[in-house]
């Protein structure tokens, strides 16, 4: 079974800190998950809709966009 993998903007160096730590917990439940890390949301927003990630920890506004450009 292939991973869940997350896209997460690094927008603090606290972000990586926070995703071990969910990465840890997921596997420590048997669930496979991992993170990509992103430098923007716009870059985040573009990899969810080429399917590169399955799925992305946006704030409001990038919901909003991906929502708008979502088919």
């Amino acid at each position: 079974m292939a991973s869940l993998m997350v896209g997460v903007v690094a927008y603090d160096p606290k972000v990586v800190l926070i995703w071990e730590i969910i990465r840890d917990y997921a596997k420590e439940k048997k669930f496979d998950l991992d993170y990509v890390l992103f430098s923007n949301y716009e870059t985040q927003v573009q990899a969810l809709l080429d399917h590169k990630v399955d799925l992305a920890w946006n704030t409001n506004v990038a919901w909003l966009r991906t929502k708008k450009r979502a088919p």
